[in-house]
Parts: structure tokens; sequence; C-alpha cells
């Protein structure tokens, strides 16, 4: 993963936000972190259910490009567009998909030297394998509930493909089942150096969890669609004759 660098100049940034910044709807606050300003991101916590639902895509693959574009000119902030080699769709119409599928997000070094960047939002480095969920918005896509919508993948020393999620930098938020109040929620996340990898759970089980998820909720709006069309049919009377004078 990549870090990104500071800059070594730049000029005082406009009090004015950026309009053009989208989010995924699991984020709750975000600021914008230029140089000169401190910033945090606020994420509801959701499950992996809940985050399935809510993406277009879910796609494994290997990222094989990554570019800054900044849009600023128009009004908008500085996105970083990654471009990802599919392997496998595990969720989408994978001719819809394409060989190649790129996602913008908010963030980037520009040529005049200044990084836009929102701490907590997952950044994605050439050559680097995961599996990422996706959401439409009006300018495209981008990834489903901030961190929790990227897996990065490695291997083992047995060369079994595994998964970890790395979500620092974030406060999570819950809404409690009862009374619906967001509250605040433990980060749960151990120390990536800490977790031994033979610990971390395999490609293969989020894959077969995911396709679980996706075939179960399908079903589910199968279901659904089915009882909306079925209309009560009337019941035909006999009809009424005439009384003879």
């Amino acid at each position: 993963m990549n870090a990104i660098v500071r800059p070594t100049h730049h000029t005082q940034p406009s009090a004015r936000r950026p309009t053009g910044l989208r989010l995924a709807p699991f984020v709750l606050a975000a600021a914008l972190a230029l140089p000169t300003s401190a910033s945090a991101l606020t994420v509801l916590q959701v499950s992996l259910p809940q985050l399935v639902d809510t993406s277009t895509y879910v796609l494994h693959g290997k990222v094989v490009a990554s570019r800054v574009l900044d849009k600023r000119a128009k009004g908008l902030a500085v996105f970083t567009e990654t471009t990802l080699a599919v392997k496998e769709v595990y969720k989408g119409d994978r001719k819809l998909v394409g060989k190649t599928f790129s996602w913008e997000m908010i963030g980037g070094s520009t040529k005049d030297g200044l990084t836009w960047s929102v701490p907590g939002m997952p950044t994605f480095g050439v050559g680097e394998e995961v599996v990422v969920l996706l959401e439409k918005h009006a300018r495209g896509f981008t990834i489903t509930g901030a961190p929790q919508g990227k897996f990065s993948i490695f291997r083992d020393k047995k060369n079994i493909a595994r998964v970890r999620r790395r979500l620092g930098d974030v406060h999570f938020m819950k809404r409690e089942p009862k009374s619906g109040r967001i509250v605040s929620a433990p980060h749960a996340v151990k120390p990536v150096l800490l977790t031994p990898p033979s610990k971390e759970r395999t490609l293969m089980s989020l894959r077969a969890q995911i396709k679980g998820i996706v075939a179960s909720q399908l079903a589910r709006k199968a279901a659904k669609a089915k009882a909306a069309t079925q209309i009560a049919v009337p019941v035909a009377r006999s009809p009424v004759g005439k009384r003879r004078p």
C-alpha cells in the first residue's frame, strides 16, 4: 500500500470545501486533509452482508495502473483513478465489468506539490492483489464502506492466498439494534504485525462467503418480486337470472 507523501511546498488552501466529494453511505463524516489541517474519518461499522448488498460489484484482481486526476479547474477535488485487471467477479455482470475496471477516490499528489487525502480511506499500489467492493454513484464507482471495502491478498509460506483488512485511522460508529441510536464502536482490530499470517482467513473462504451472500440476496429479491406480482383473482359470481313475470 503506497504511503501518501506530504508536499514540500504548497499554497494556502481556500476555506471553501471543494465540490464533488463523494464517499460511501457508511461514511458518516469526513474532513478533507490538506497539508495545513487535521482531519478525521467517521465510519458506520457494518457487516459483510450489508457491504455486499450495497455494492454493485465485488471484484478480485490485481492493480495495474494508478493516476492522479486534478479536477480543481472544474471546481472539484483531486482524485486518484485505480485500474484493476479483473481475475474474477464475485458480484455483478462479468460482461459489464470487462477485463479491466477503474474507479476514482478522492486524494492524490498534484504536480504543484499539494497532497489531498482522507485519513482512513484505502489506497492502492500497482501490483497489489485485492478484493474490492464497489458501489455506483453519479460520477462512477467508489469503494463501499471506506476501508471496509478493501481486502488485501497475500501468500503465506505454503503459498496459500490469504486476506486482511487494514482499518486504521478510522473512528467507527455502530447502530444500536433496539434504540437505533448511533454510538461509538470499539475498533477491535489487531495490529497487523501481531497477527500470525497463518491465522488470517483464506481468500477461498472469503470468496465462498461473498458468493453465498450474493446467492441469498438474489433469492430473497426473487421471492419478493414473485410475491409482488401475485394478484388476487376475484371470485366469479354466477349470473343472476331474471325473474319471470
